[in-house]
């Protein structure tokens, strides 16, 4: 194998891996809920934080990671934050209690908006050709499995209860894997000449920052707080301050100066409706998770292991659909199957019965989705500037962990309320299949039409003449 090729595949592994544990950890703590709540003594109100508080810290900084990236270096950033979030984790794994493991997720969460952004940017600046295609392909099938494998795995390490440790070694388990990448990310990736001018737009990133945290923290504790005004207040405040953030940005831009996240580039063809789609269908995977472990775990009795098992067969039918996305692209045939596994799992809800008559659902969904996210990437990337591959990565991935972020917000605050207002775990379980059911036809609609009329299958295959179609 040639030396080009060999280090290529190398840069290629380190980044999927960083991928890999930054996505898991946004939905580990689903499973283990139960045995932290009962280890650390804490109510699951509290311990929700430990969700929301990472994928929000994350979901805050992730732009400001990707324009650092462009200023600083993707491969600094990328070390430093891969450095960050390994130390954090052993951290999480010693937690005494509950406030700390909940300030420790935050740091993680803050060190993977470092490095996370910059997984996109190294393989666009460093990967070419067949080999990026290849390299997206798998970025896909990452960040659509890890949050399913890692409650997997989670329900695996708890139920073994590995030298007593309960729920430690979920967190543990990226000790090993962040210094393999640390080691990789030293000696494979090459370094580069930053392509932006030495600007930071601090003013950005704290109205960036002060608008979702408004509007973020009072959905993840004001049911649990009982909605007190200062939670109304904030939502209030959040509108001045992300539409103060839109204009400080435009301006900034006319200025000559480099923004946060230029509006050079919602003027890409594709690249609006692509991240609105991802943002729509992550969102609703990632809410419904939450909400199918928490009913299955707490309504149904099952046990982390038992629950986590129940996941297995969508991350089956993604991987197995994600492998043919790369042969041909059918994102109206993916969306479809994705409103219908949803669609399947309302009824199958309303219908009562076992957790186990989900499982069609799950391998529907898991279907639909493995068609869907590697080639929403792909065209929502291709046609961005090189100058601008890591504010574009960094906008797509906030994104992309915003709907994470207000996926499982919003969904445990619709499922929880309902709960309160019906008092039955399977009406509060419905209600929120039937919201997750319009966020996958809207997901659907914000896929622009041209991407859903041919493929590059249908244009190697001969089947449509070369032009017709194209995005």
């Amino acid at each position: 194998m040639a030396p080009e090729r060999r280090a290529g595949r190398l840069v290629a592994c380190t980044t999927m891996a960083a991928a890999f544990i930054a996505m898991m950890d946004s939905s580990i703590v689903n499973v283990a809920l139960y045995s932290i709540g009962a280890d650390l003594r804490a109510p699951l109100s509290e311990l929700g934080m430990a969700i929301s508080g990472y994928v929000l810290c994350y979901g805050l900084f992730l732009i400001c990671g990707g324009r650092l990236g462009d200023i600083y270096g993707h491969r600094r950033l990328f070390i430093a934050g891969v450095a960050g979030f390994t130390a954090a984790s052993a951290c999480c794994g010693l937690a005494p209690n509950a406030e700390l493991l909940i300030a420790l997720r935050c740091v993680q969460g803050l060190s993977a908006a470092l490095f996370f952004p910059q997984v996109l940017s190294i393989i666009h600046t460093t990967l070419h050709g067949a080999e990026r295609e290849r390299a997206l392909g798998v970025f896909g099938l990452v960040i659509g499995l890890a949050g399913v494998v890692g409650q997997v795995l989670t329900g695996v390490l708890v139920h073994a209860d590995v030298l007593g440790l309960s729920w430690r070694p979920a967190f543990l388990l990226n000790v090993p894997i962040g210094l393999a990448v640390l080691a990789g990310a030293i000696f494979a990736i090459p370094k580069r000449t930053p392509a932006a001018r030495s600007e930071v737009d601090f003013t950005g990133a704290c109205l960036l920052a002060a608008g979702m945290l408004l509007c973020g923290y009072p959905l993840a504790e004001g049911r649990s707080l009982g909605w007190p005004p200062w939670c109304f207040a904030m939502f209030a405040c959040a509108i001045p301050a992300l539409a103060g953030f839109w204009f400080w940005e435009r301006r900034f831009a006319a200025s000559g100066r480099q923004p946060l996240a230029n509006p050079v580039l919602w003027k890409v063809p594709g690249y609006r409706l692509g991240n609105a789609a991802l943002l729509t269908l992550l969102g609703g995977n990632a809410a419904f998770f939450l909400v199918m472990v928490i009913q299955v775990q707490g309504a149904m009795g099952y046990s982390p292991l038992s629950a986590a098992l129940l996941l297995t067969p969508h991350a089956i039918a993604f991987g197995l659909s994600s492998l043919a996305a790369r042969r041909f692209e059918a994102l109206a045939l993916g969306c479809g199957l994705n409103v219908l596994g949803y669609a399947i799992a309302l009824t199958t809800t309303l219908s009562g019965g076992d957790g186990r008559l989900l499982i069609p659902a799950l391998v529907v969904t898991g279907a639909g989705q493995g068609m869907s996210v590697m080639p929403l990437l792909s065209r929502t990337l291709a046609k961005v500037p090189a100058e601008h591959s890591g504010t574009a990565s960094g906008v797509l991935e906030t994104a992309i962990q915003l709907g994470v972020s207000f996926g499982i917000t919003v969904m445990a605050l619709v499922y929880f309320t309902a709960r309160s207002g019906t008092n039955s775990d399977s009406g509060a379980f419905a209600v929120s299949m039937a919201v997750n059911l319009m966020l996958a036809v809207l997901a659907w609609l914000f896929v622009p039409r041209a991407w859903q009329k041919r493929s590059p299958w249908f244009a190697r295959s001969g089947i449509l003449p070369r032009g017709k179609g194209e995005a």
